[in-house]
């Protein structure tokens, strides 16, 4: 996820702008006013103006400088410069176009904009901030306030002051420190705060124009400019409640709520989530339950990682998707279809968006395993799933337990988040239990996706032969790997398929990828991953209880980037769930357990 981090930081360096410059309107002298009152014309006039910015991070170690001219409501560029993402943006009543310089691409945006997520008009940067973002708060204030009245408030209430050398300085803000002085004979300003440095020089946009011209030997991509303009705002706007979340996010409200066909809960941190009906039923109060979650998902997966993408590869990631998209269509169930228009509907959002980012989870990665019979303390059956992937992209603002009852098919739980119909892990009533592991080839989109498959299983089988079946009989995709587990037997697999071919791996079984077998044992992971599980297994072979089969899945066996850990405990229709957090990934976590027995109302037989 490390490699994501510079492009949120690009995405949302307004949001950033908006939160460094709280710090230097601290004191309520006349200099401070007089020093601060070029970068607060920036932010309040609507005529021309420019500034370059660079910002250093030590951890990551992140450099990026931006140049940012605007020479009008509808005309500007900005120029962001970094050693792997750089990006070129340019403006005008005609089109927008993205330029790429690494890959020499540019994407040029034409046709009609979204009404309301464009990059038209003089209030843009309330459309680039989110309500929900500490930052908004900040930009408010110095959109409406003068110079004076700005650094007034803020000696008021962050209490900086002047230091000898003639840094400005606040202990309240983090001991954030500052100072102003020229460049070139421009007002400069230096921001140093918790291993952050950020520079900020106000320049004439003329010298920025000209110094920056779109290449005429780029490849031009032709694409959508409302999605071009769309995913901008979206991701910026998404990028802030990421990277300055505010307390709706830190602290949200956390009251139970009921509708016709569903309930929210809470379980400390955690949201549990009970649907039943119909599709539409359970679509509709998917809706109405997680209406804000799903759109923070969508627009993470959207108009952040799909930008970021887009800017690694020169591919336009929106377009590649709906191509996947068109392929996978024919061999979604139309259940699942009736749901997600439900749910679209409800949210009130576009349902390609929805479709879309439910494509999303083809690219997840992860480790697994199962354990039982002689590897365990009592013969109990632990299967643990670590899901490696983006943590920082603010999944955690829409994490949901979800306990789903569908008419006609099988109760189960699905450990997901809002707006995401398919299944990456879950277990259902027959103590079937499932998580995955994302392969490396990509492009054999001519199946069923694996999420859906996911779902399928969970919804349709009642016994681990089934699971195989359904593997085998169905026209797949990419690379994927697999554990499966049977509480009744018990017994667990792995399964390595492709869009090609399928292999079944047993518990116990030596495989040239994963080592020497371990019996009543399936564990998938790879590199040093696979290296650290098969460890902790072998050394506490035949002892493995609950508290063991969690530590399993601690770091580094769960990555840096680790999203969600689930300990499936199938005979008992139990599980432990641990959802990242901020900067915090799963595995170090509280887990909070679940009885999925008692929350369907039902007894398991012994039998």
């Amino acid at each position: 996820m490390r490699r994501f981090r510079p492009l949120a930081l690009l995405m949302s360096l307004l949001a950033v702008l908006t939160l460094t410059l709280a710090a230097p309107a601290a004191h309520a002298s006349d200099e401070l006013a007089r020093q601060l009152r070029p970068f607060l014309e920036i932010m309040q006039s609507n005529g021309p103006a420019a500034a370059t910015i660079e910002l250093q991070l030590d951890d990551p170690d992140i450099a990026i400088t931006a140049h940012l001219a605007r020479f009008g409501d509808d005309r500007w560029l900005v120029h962001v410069d970094h050693d792997t993402y750089s990006m070129h943006l340019l403006r005008s009543p005609d089109d927008t176009r993205m330029h790429l310089p690494h890959r020499n691409v540019t994407f040029v945006g034409q046709g009609p904009t979204d009404p309301d997520d464009h990059l038209n008009g003089p209030n843009l940067l309330t459309r680039l901030v989110s309500k929900d973002s500490e930052a908004f708060l900040y930009l408010n204030m110095l959109q409406r306030a003068d110079a004076n009245m700005a650094a007034t408030m803020l000696t008021s209430f962050a209490g900086v002051r002047k230091a000898n050398d003639n840094t400005w300085r606040s202990r309240q803000l983090g001991d954030a420190s500052f100072r102003f002085d020229e460049h070139e004979g421009n007002p400069r300003l230096h921001v140093t705060h918790n291993g952050m440095k950020l520079t900020w020089t106000v320049a004439d946009p003329s010298v920025i124009r000209d110094r920056f011209t779109a290449p005429d030997d780029a490849d031009a991509i032709d694409v959508s400019r409302a999605d071009l303009e769309r995913s901008l705002v979206r991701g910026m706007r998404r990028g802030s409640e990421v990277l300055a979340p505010g307390p709706a996010l830190t602290r949200p409200a956390r009251q139970s709520r009921r509708v016709a066909h569903g309930e929210l809960r809470w379980q400390n941190d955690q949201r549990l989530v009970t649907l039943r009906g119909t599709p539409e039923q359970i679509g509709q109060a998917h809706g109405q339950l997680l209406g804000p979650e799903v759109l923070r998902c969508v627009d993470s997966v959207l108009h952040i990682v799909s930008l970021v993408k887009s800017i690694e590869s020169g591919q336009w990631v929106l377009d590649e998707l709906r191509d996947i998209q068109s392929r996978v269509q024919p061999f979604l169930p139309e259940r699942h279809e009736r749901e997600l228009t439900a749910l679209a509907n409800t949210v009130g959002i576009d349902r390609e968006w929805v479709v879309l980012a439910n494509v999303f989870p083809e690219m997840f990665h992860c480790s697994g395993f199962a354990v039982f019979g002689s590897a365990t303390a009592d013969g109990t059956l632990y299967h643990g799933r670590v899901l490696d992937y983006m943590t920082q992209i603010g999944f955690e603002h829409a994490m949901a337990v979800f306990v789903i009852q569908p008419d006609d098919h099988y109760d189960f739980v699905n450990v997901g988040y809002a707006g995401f119909l398919g299944s990456v892990t879950g277990m259902n009533e027959h103590q079937i239990s499932l998580g995955e592991m994302g392969g490396s080839t990509l492009g054999d989109w001519d199946g069923v996706p694996m999420a859906t498959l996911m779902r399928r299983a969970l919804e349709e089988t009642a016994t681990l032969d089934e699971v195989i079946a359904l593997w085998t009989d169905s026209p797949r995709t990419c690379e994927f790997y697999y554990v499966f587990a049977d509480g009744k037997i018990p017994d667990a697999v792995g399964v390595a398929a492709t869009a090609h071919d399928i292999e079944i791996i047993r518990s116990g079984q030596t495989h040239p990828r994963l080592g020497e077998g371990i019996h009543d044992t399936v564990v998938l992971s790879a590199g040093g991953r696979l290296e650290a599980l098969r460890q902790r297994v072998t050394d506490s072979h035949g002892r493995i209880d609950e508290q063991t089969a969690l530590a399993c899945m601690d770091r580094p066996v769960a990555m840096r980037s680790n999203l969600h850990n689930v300990l499936f405990i199938p005979q008992q229709l139990r599980l432990f769930v641990s959802h990242a957090q901020g900067s915090q990934p799963a595995a170090e976590r509280p887990y909070e357990e679940y009885d999925l027995a008692a929350l369907l109302g039902i007894t398991i037989n012994p039998d």
